[in-house]
């Protein structure tokens, strides 16, 4: 980007257009992955984590003139029935869960139908080379509907393996066509990436991916 091109913001809790000489920094927009750069100083485990979770949320800038959100975004979706259909989905999956954490709860109707669907992020993460119990999981609930996986890392408790977590970064239009798609972070030990999602006849699918990590 060089010059006075003009972008759109597209992140959770922001938005408006920029110029590329406005961008005094990506890290809004750019997965953080920066092995030389070191972290700040936390006063307990609970301000760590805190920090790590959140760090990673990433938006997207788009060289778009149309409305980047042509329907409600609301960051403070409805809960109810969420955790339910949550300890389910984990149960499923072998991790046996008497109450969830749920980071995020965005409704939106994504197609323009009608029908408001509510993207759900849990999030029990740890980052390491290999950890255990852990999770996190990224679905989509529509009214009377079967809630749809959309990103996944599950490792129950005795189990050990390789853990993501799971951020929704943006929902909106990115292309213009009127349905609007997710912009899923997730970070992992020494990896960070970001994923977009758009509505297909199939459900949620993955059409990109941009990423760094060691």
């Amino acid at each position: 980007m060089e010059g006075d091109e003009r972008f759109q913001i597209a992140k959770l809790g922001r938005s408006g257009a920029v110029t590329a000489q406005g961008m005094e920094t990506n890290e809004d927009f750019i997965p953080y992955c920066s092995p030389g750069r070191t972290s700040p100083v936390f006063a307990d485990d609970l301000a760590l984590k805190s920090w790590t979770r959140e760090r990673f949320i990433s938006g997207v800038v788009v060289s778009a003139p149309w409305q980047l959100q042509p329907r409600p975004v609301s960051v403070e979706g409805s809960r109810e029935g969420l955790e339910k259909a949550a300890i389910e989905l984990l149960a499923a999956e072998g991790y046996e869960a008497d109450a969830v954490e749920i980071a995020q709860a965005i409704d939106a109707d994504l197609d323009g139908d009608g029908v408001v669907e509510t993207i759900t992020v849990i999030d029990e993460s740890k980052f390491g080379n290999s950890v255990s119990d852990a999770y996190s999981m990224v679905f989509a609930i529509s009214p009377g509907a079967d809630p749809e996986i959309v990103a996944k890392s599950v490792i129950p408790p005795g189990d050990e393996g390789y853990h993501m977590g799971f951020r929704v970064g943006a929902v909106a239009d990115l292309n213009g066509d009127q349905v609007m798609e997710l912009v899923v972070s997730w970070m992992a030990w020494e990896q960070s990436s970001v994923i977009i999602y758009e509505v297909a006849d199939d459900g949620l699918t993955q059409v990109l991916d941009s990423g760094c990590g060691v």
